[in-house]
């Protein structure tokens, strides 16, 4: 049970994009975490656990979040 990170980049022709996804430990329990935007720009931050959950239930979404922007 240990917090992890994940960034994801995308580029074309016509875009640059960031994607960080974070399982981060919240006292006893872990939130997802999200930040997107422009590569080098402000990014926009969100959270995917609007309390904190128990780890295996946030690994669940962390896994599916990060899955969700790798198959595109």
């Amino acid at each position: 049970m240990k917090a992890t990170s994940t960034t994801l980049y995308f580029k074309d022709t016509k875009s640059d994009k960031q994607y960080n996804a974070s399982l981060e430990k919240f006292g006893r329990l872990f939130v997802v975490n999200f930040a997107y935007g422009k590569r080098g720009g402000n990014l926009k931050e969100g959270t995917k656990t609007h309390t904190p959950v128990a780890y295996d239930q946030a690994k669940i979404i962390y896994d599916k979040l990060v899955k969700s922007k790798t198959d595109k």
